[in-house]
């Protein structure tokens, strides 16, 4: 847990200039979704956000991924998502996809106790059990909030 505040502080004390033209998230709709990937496909931007999602904290790898998952994306944007696209709009060739799984490279290094997880299978594997999950979170939300 200390070498996961250590490297949080690290990321924080690099000075990140947020963009004036950042979107809001977390993305509650279609426009905002391409909103957000519009923003990305500028390199600066994909780099600020990449730096951003990398303060993101969590208990493990798998845990990181998903709180960046929950900052970007709303259970009622993800219901429309999944991996791949089968029957859905795919995530895995978005940019903030891209962001993410370099997001949690940078968030996690090269060494410390979570690096013989940190793979791009591994994140991927966060990533569509977080989508798959969104269902159920949306539901959950809608019970919640009535």
């Amino acid at each position: 847990m200390l070498d996961n505040i250590l490297r949080n502080l690290e990321v924080i004390n690099r000075v990140l200039e947020r963009p004036a033209d950042f979107p809001n998230l977390p993305v509650s709709n279609k426009t905002e979704y391409r909103c957000v990937e519009e923003f990305l496909s500028k390199d600066e931007n994909f780099t600020y956000m990449t730096k951003r999602l990398s303060t993101i904290g969590g208990f493990n790898l798998r845990n990181t991924t998903m709180n960046m998952l929950k900052y970007l994306l709303t259970s009622q944007v993800a219901i429309k998502l999944n991996w791949s696209g089968k029957d859905k709009k795919p995530f895995k060739k978005t940019k903030m996809c891209c962001a993410i799984i370099d997001a949690v490279k940078l968030s996690y290094g090269a060494s410390g106790p979570h690096t013989s997880d940190l793979s791009d299978k591994v994140i991927k594997e966060s990533i569509q059990d977080w989508l798959k999950l969104a269902k159920s979170m949306y539901t959950y939300n809608v019970k919640k909030d009535t």
